[in-house]
């Protein structure tokens, strides 16, 4: 397996939500970093002190609000791709 370094780098927003937590599982079977975010706690969750944790699995995110999302790209970020899974079901 190669470097977390060298593997490409995945945001998926509403990673816990039905389509997004298969393809976050999907993606890191293919050997990918992936970084979830979504609204609810998960016990992979990482704080904002993990600043550039490239093995940072999850974090606690609204993307509705633009700031909580910038400090995700700025903190855990740069990333190679972003699939935005975020939806509300209701």
């Amino acid at each position: 397996m190669t470097d977390s370094k060298d593997r490409i780098r995945i945001l998926v927003t509403g990673s816990l939500g039905t389509v997004g937590a298969e393809l976050s599982n999907e993606l890191r079977v293919r050997g990918h970093v992936v970084v979830g975010c979504d609204l609810a706690h998960s016990r992979q969750q990482v704080g904002f002190s993990l600043e550039g944790d490239p093995d940072a699995n999850y974090v606690r995110c609204d993307v509705a609000e633009f700031r909580q999302l910038q400090r995700v790209f700025d903190e855990l970020g740069p990333f190679d791709f972003v699939f935005h899974c975020a939806a509300e079901f209701g």
